[in-house]
């Protein structure tokens, strides 16, 4: 091995450099932890105490995806359609600007052209909603 004088001064370069990355890194996943699962599953229990208010009251009325969006302040990220249900994906953005945990709302079609809310899911969709032929595509197209 040959030595150069640069060595040591490119070595000294680098360490800055890399104490900066693992500290960016530690910080997502304290955000990812702290802040971004948390607010999924902060969504799900306002969707969840939103459904049993209005499941609850005497206007004979069930949640729709509009009642969705505006108690989630919203709109969705990705929506699919398999067999008679409609998947509505909502993201919240993790750690790292490209990666997203999600909030899935699910629905039928009702009188009017409306979504009546059926059941919802953090992180992943239920599987049953998804139908027999095609599975592991909703949760692909959709987690994208």
């Amino acid at each position: 091995m040959s030595s150069s004088p640069d060595a040591p001064a490119s070595k000294k370069s680098r360490t800055p450099l890399l104490v900066g990355v693992l500290v960016l890194v530690i910080a997502a996943l304290a955000y990812d932890k702290k802040v971004s699962m948390p607010a999924v599953r902060a969504a799900f229990k306002a969707v969840e105490a939103e459904n049993a208010k209005i499941n609850e009251s005497s206007e004979l009325r069930a949640m729709t995806s509009e009642d969705v969006q505006r108690v989630l302040n919203r709109t969705p990220s990705g929506v699919e359609k398999k067999n008679s249900y409609t998947i509505e994906r909502y993201g919240f953005m993790r750690g790292l600007p490209f990666l997203q945990h999600n909030y899935y709302a699910v629905y039928t079609p009702a009188e009017g052209g409306k979504l009546t809310f059926q059941t919802h899911a953090t992180f992943t969709p239920d599987e049953f909603y998804l139908g027999e032929t095609d599975k592991s595509s909703v949760g692909k197209s959709l987690a994208q």
